[in-house]
C-alpha cells in the first residue's frame, strides 16, 4: 500500500531551530548545527511511524512569492530568518539527498502550494496522505484521504497532533476544514500579514460562516445581518475581505513538471547513502543522530554486503526473508569484505576508447539511461565479466552535449551493434533512438529491466532504477552493480507469471520499432494549420461577440471566477453550484450542459470553450512544435505507461486528435507524406475489440454474424427495437453502437441512458435485450470479475496483467470501478497485444524486404506509414496482410488500407 508523507521543510526546520535551546548548537569548526539535528530527529520521527513509501520535502525558494505580487505587504511584518538558520539550510537539504528524499523548491511558489498540489495528485491516485507541518494553514487541505500533523513541543519534547477531519474543529477555533481559508479571510492573519475584514474576529467569523456558509453568501445576504457593526465591518472590509480569501487559498494547480513525475514515481523513498550520511553527520558532529539512524552498523553491513556471490544464480536479500518480487523469500548469503566498484566517468576520447576495450573483453553490457526533464541527458553502463564483481567495470557518461554525443555514439558503435555482446538496459529506448539518429543500431536487446517491472504491475509505478531493484531483488541501491541480480529476478519472475512470451516476442522489439518510429517523424503542411487557424479565430471572435450581446456585458469567457458571476448572479440562472473554496461558481463542462436550455448564451459558450481548446491544442500546439529544418513532427512513444498495455504519444500528443470533429479531418489533412514522390499508406483495424469480445465470450450468435459478415451494430439494433434489419434507422444504429462499446467498457445504465440521451429505465431496457440477444457476453463478463477477484488481477490471451486491489476496496465506487476495470482490461488489452505485435511483424518485414518505407504513427487501432510512390501498392498488402496474421481468432480482423498524398480518412 502506498502512503505520501508531505514535509513543509522551512516550517519543521524553523521549529527545529528554536526547539530545546537548539539554536546555538555548532559542531567545533563553528558551523551551527542545531536545525539539522532537530530537523533530522522529528522526520526520523515521523517516518518511523507512518512508514511512507513516497517521501516530498518542499521549501519556499525565496521571500518573494506570486502572493506578493497581489499583495505587496504579504507576510510583511516577518523578520529575516536568522543567519544560523539559513546556513543549515543547504545543511538539511544535502542530508535529505543522502537519505534518498526528495526535495523540492520552486521560485515565487510557496512550500504549501507545492504541498497543496501534491496531496491533490496524490488523492487522484487514490493514495492516502500525511503532511507534517507547524503551519496551520494546511488545515484547508484535511480530508478523507490527507492527513496533518502538527508538531507540538512542551518541556523539551516534541509530539504531534494528529488532525483529521473530524478533528479540525478542536484545532482551529471550531470551524470545519472547508471554513479555514474563508475564516481566515475574515479574521486575517496576523503571522501571514493577511489583513482580513477590519475588526472581525474569530467568534464573529465563525458565526458568520455557520450561518451562510462562504464569503460569497455572507455579502449576498448582507441586508439580512442585523448587527449594524458588523455589517459595517463587512461592506467596509469587501475588498480586503476577497483579497485575503486569495492570499489564504493554497494553490493546488502548480505544474507537476516542475515538482515530479506525472505518476510520482520519483518520490518513492530511495535507498540511503549510509557510508555517505555518515561521515556527513560525522562532519557536523552530530553523534545523537548517528545512535539515532544506527548509522555505523548499517555503513558497515552496507559496505561489506557491496561484493557478493551468486554465481549458480540463486537470487537474494541482504538477509533471509526478502521478498524478491515473487511471493518468495530470497536466500541468504554470507557477507563479503569486498566493495561494489565505483563507476568511472568518460569525459575524453582516450577513457571512452579504453571503456571500449573491457566492454568488449567482458562480452555482457548493462545501460541505464539518464534523463533531465524527459530528454536523453547520460548513460551509466556496466560490462560484466564472469559473475565476479571484481571482473566488471562500470562507466558513466554525459550526453547533453550534440557533440560530444556524436563522438561518444561513434565510437561506441562497434560495440552497440555487436551481435555478440547483449545488451540489457533499463529504459532504453531515449539511448537506442539517439543512437538510431546518428545511424548506429543497438542490438541484440536482450532485456530491458524498466519493461520488467511495467509488465510485473503496470499500476504500481516503478519507473525508477532503485524502485525497481528493490521490487525484483530486495536491495535498495542505485549502484548499476545490481542489475544483473535484477533482471534474473525479472525473467524469472516474468516467466512464472506467465508473459515471458509476451516480453520477448513484443514488448521488447518494440523498444527499436518505436525508435526508429520516433526518428523518422510525420511531416506537416504548417501552412495548412494555419489557414485553419485563421478560420478558428474568426469563429471565436464571431461567438464571442454574440455571448457578450446575450449577457449584456464584456467578460472574460476563460475566467470561471467570471462567468459563475455572470450566469449565476447577473443573469440569475437556477442551478448554480459553489466551488469547494466557496469563492466562486461551478462551471465546468458537465455544470454548463446541464443549464445549456435555460439561457441561449450557455450553448455558446460551450462551443466557444470548445473551440478555443481545439485551436489551442491541435493547431497552435502543433505548429509550436514542427521542426524548422525537417518540416516533421517528432512525438515521443510511450510503453511503459498505460494499465492496459496501450501505447501512449507524447510531446507532443498525437493519438488524441478528435477524429469525429471536423477540426480532426482538418489536422489529419495537415500531416502529408514526406515529399512529392511520396504517400502516405494507412492501415485500420475493423472494430477489433468487439471482435475479441465474439472470440474471447464464445458468444456464437455474435461469432457468426462476423463470420457472415453482418453489421453487428445494425443487427443489435433490430433486436433492440424490434425491427426488422432493413428497417434499423441512422438513430438506432447509433445507439446501438453506443450499446456495443459501452458494454465492453463495462458501462453502467446510467452511463448508457446519459450517453444516448435516454432515461435510465430506457437503458436498462436496452442493455437487457442486448444481453439477451448475446447471452455468452453477459455470462463473459461476469467470469472476468469473478476471476479478477479471485486471482486479484486481469489478464489478456497472451498474460498481460493488471492488478486491481479495488475489487477488495470496503467503498463500493471503488470497487464498482475495479469491476468494471476487469470487465475491459481483457479486451483492451488484448487489442494492444495484436497491435503491437502487428507492428513488430510490418518492420520486421519491411527490413527482410529491403524497402524505404517506414511506420510513422501508431494511433490507437490504425498505422501509418511513409512510403515512396513505388513501393505504394507492395505496402499495402504487407500492412494487410502482417496485421490480418498477427492473431489467431476463429473470428477474423480485417484491416482496411488507404493510401494517398494528405492523411485523412
Amino acid at each position: 500500500m502506498e502512503k505520501l508523507l508531505l514535509i513543509d521543510g522551512n516550517s519543521i526546520a524553523n521549529r527545529a531551530f528554536y526547539g530545546a535551546g537548539a539554536s546555538m548548537l555548532r559542531n567545533s569548526e563553528g558551523t551551527y548545527t542545531g536545525a539539522v539535528h532537530g530537523f533530522m530527529s522529528m522526520m526520523t520521527k515521523v517516518m518511523e511511524q507512518e512508514k511512507p513509501t513516497m517521501i516530498c520535502v518542499a521549501f519556499d525558494a525565496s521571500r518573494h512569492t506570486f502572493r506578493h505580487n497581489i499583495y505587496s505587504e504579504y507576510k510583511g511584518k516577518r523578520k529575516d530568518p536568522p543567519e544560523e538558520l539559513t546556513m543549515q539550510m543547504p545543511l538539511i537539504k544535502k542530508a535529505l539527498t543522502l537519505m534518498g528524499i526528495k526535495h523540492c523548491e520552486i521560485p515565487e511558489i510557496e512550500a504549501d502550494d507545492i504541498i497543496g498540489t501534491l496531496s491533490l495528485e496524490g488523492k487522484k491516485k487514490s493514495v492516502p496522505c500525511v503532511i507534517f507541518t507547524g503551519d496551520k494553514d494546511s488545515l484547508q487541505l484535511v480530508d478523507e484521504r490527507v492527513t496533518v500533523l502538527l508538531p507540538i513541543t512542551s518541556e523539551g519534547r516534541t509530539t504531534e497532533n494528529r488532525v483529521t477531519p473530524e478533528k479540525v474543529k478542536e484545532v482551529f477555533y471550531g470551524a470545519e476544514a472547508d471554513m479555514v481559508v474563508p475564516m481566515k479571510a475574515l479574521m486575517g492573519d496576523s503571522s501571514d500579514n493577511i489583513p482580513g475584514c477590519p475588526g472581525i474576529g474569530p467568534k464573529g467569523a465563525l458565526t458568520l460562516l455557520q450561518e451562510y456558509g462562504s464569503i460569497d453568501n455572507i455579502y449576498a445576504n448582507i441586508d439580512k445581518i442585523t448587527s449594524k457593526s458588523t455589517k459595517e465591518k463587512l461592506i467596509n472590509g469587501k475588498d480586503l475581505c476577497y483579497l485575503s480569501l486569495e492570499l489564504a487559498t493554497i494553490k493546488r494547480d502548480v505544474s507537476l513538471d516542475l515538482i515530479c513525475k506525472d505518476d510520482l514515481s520519483d518520490l518513492f523513498v530511495k535507498q540511503t547513502d549510509y557510508p555517505g550520511l555518515l561521515s556527513f553527520m560525522k562532519h557536523l558532529e552530530l553523534r545523537k543522530i548517528i545512535k539515532l539512524l544506527d548509522l555505523e552498523e548499517k555503513a558497515r553491513i552496507e559496505e561489506q554486503s557491496a561484493d557478493y556471490d551468486d554465481g549458480d544464480g540463486t537470487l537474494f536479500g541482504f538477509a533471509a526473508g526478502i521478498d524478491n518480487g515473487d511471493g518468495e523469500p530470497g536466500v541468504s548469503i554470507p557477507l563479503s569484505t569486498k566493495k561494489i566498484p565505483s563507476c568511472s566517468k568518460i569525459s575524453t576520447e582516450e577513457e571512452m576508447t579504453e571503456a571500449l576495450k573491457k566492454v568488449k573483453e567482458a562480452g555482457n553490457l548493462y545501460i541505464i539511461t539518464r534523463k533531465n526533464k524527459g530528454l536523453l541527458s547520460g548513460i551509466t553502463f556496466y560490462a560484466q565479466k564472469g559473475t565476479e564483481t571484481d571482473e566488471s567495470c562500470g562507466f558513466e557518461a554525459d550526453l547533453e552535449d550534440p557533440e560530444w554525443t556524436d563522438k561518444f555514439i561513434g565510437l561506441f558503435a562497434v560495440a552497440l551493434g555487436d551481435e555478440n555482446i547483449p545488451k540489457y538496459m533499463f529504459d532504453g529506448k531515449p539511448f537506442v533512438t539517439a543512437c538510431l539518429r546518428k545511424g548506429v543500431a543497438v542490438r541484440p536487446i536482450a532485456n530491458d529491466l524498466a519493461i520488467c517491472a511495467y509488465l510485473s504491475d503496470s499500476t504500481r509505478g516503478l519507473s525508477e532504477y532503485s524502485s525497481a531493484v528493490r521490487y525484483y531483488t530486495g536491495h535498495a541501491r542505485e549502484d548499476i552493480f545490481f542489475m544483473p541480480e535484477a533482471v534474473k529476478a525479472a525473467e524469472k519472475k516474468i516467466e512464472k507469471d506467465g508473459m515471458g512470451l509476451l516480453l520477448r516476442e513484443i514488448e521488447i522489439p518494440m523498444i527499436t520499432v518505436l525508435a526508429k518510429m520516433e526518428c523518422c517523424g510525420v511531416r506537416v503542411n504548417a501552412d495548412v494549420l494555419r489557414e485553419e487557424g485563421k478560420i478558428f479565430e474568426k469563429n471565436l471572435q464571431e461567438l464571442k461577440a454574440k455571448i457578450y450581446e446575450l449577457c449584456g456585458m464584456e467578460f472574460n469567457i476563460n475566467s470561471p471566477k467570471q462567468l459563475g458571476e455572470v450566469l449565476f448572479e447577473k443573469l440569475g440562472i437556477e442551478g448554480g453550484k459553489k466551488n469547494k473554496t466557496r469563492t466562486g461558481y461551478k462551471t465546468g463542462q458537465e455544470v454548463l450542459e446541464e443549464i445549456a436550455d435555460k439561457h441561449p448564451a450557455v450553448p455558446l459558450i460551450l462551443e466557444y470553450r470548445q473551440n478555443a481548446k481545439l485551436k489551442s491544442t491541435y493547431i497552435d500546439g502543433l505548429l509550436g512544435v514542427i521542426d524548422e529544418k525537417t518540416g516533421r513532427v517528432y512525438t515521443t512513444f510511450n510503453q511503459t505507461v498505460t494499465a492496459t498495455g496501450r501505447l501512449s504519444s507524447s510531446e507532443p500528443n498525437l493519438q488524441n486528435i478528435p477524429v469525429r470533429h471536423e477540426l480532426g479531418r482538418v489536422i489529419r489533412k495537415a500531416f502529408v507524406a514526406g515529399n512529392e514522390n511520396m504517400v502516405l499508406v494507412d492501415a485500420d483495424y475493423s472494430q477489433i475489440e468487439l471482435r475479441l469480445m465474439a472470440c474471447m465470450s464464445g458468444d456464437r450468435t455474435m461469432i457468426e454474424a462476423f463470420k457472415s459478415g453482418q453489421d453487428i451494430h445494425t443487427l443489435t439494433a433490430a433486436d433492440v427495437n424490434d425491427v426488422a434489419p432493413e428497417d434499423v434507422t441512422y438513430e438506432m444504429r447509433s445507439a446501438a453502437k453506443a450499446v456495443n462499446f459501452g458494454i465492453i467498457y463495462g458501462m453502467s445504465e446510467y452511463g448508457l441512458a446519459a450517453e444516448i440521451g435516454v432515461s435510465v429505465f430506457e437503458a436498462k431496457r436496452y442493455i437487457a435485450s442486448y444481453f439477451r440477444k448475446f447471452p455468452g457476453v453477459r455470462d463473459f463478463l461476469e467470469y472476468l470479475k469473478l476471476d479478477a477477484k479471485r486471482k486479484g488481477y486481469a489478464s489478456t490471451p497472451m498474460g498481460r496483467r493488471r492488478y486491481l486491489p479495488e475489487l477488495t476496496n470496503p467503498k463500493y465506487p471503488v470497487r464498482q470501478f475495479g469491476e468494471r476495470v476487469a470487465m475491459n482490461m481483457p479486451i483492451q488489452g488484448a487489442a494492444a497485444d495484436i497491435m503491437k505485435l502487428a507492428m513488430v511483424k510490418v518492420d520486421r518485414e519491411i527490413e527482410r524486404r529491403g524497402l524505404k518505407s517506414r511506420l510513422v504513427l501508431q494511433v490507437h487501432d490504425e498505422l501509418l506509414c511513409d512510403c515512396p510512390k513505388e513501393e505504394e501498392e507492395e505496402m499495402k498488402e504487407l500492412l494487410r496482410e502482417m496485421m490480418e496474421s498477427a492473431a489467431d481468432f476463429e473470428v477474423k480482423f480485417p484491416v482496411s488500407v488507404s493510401s494517398g498524398y494528405e492523411w485523412s480518412k
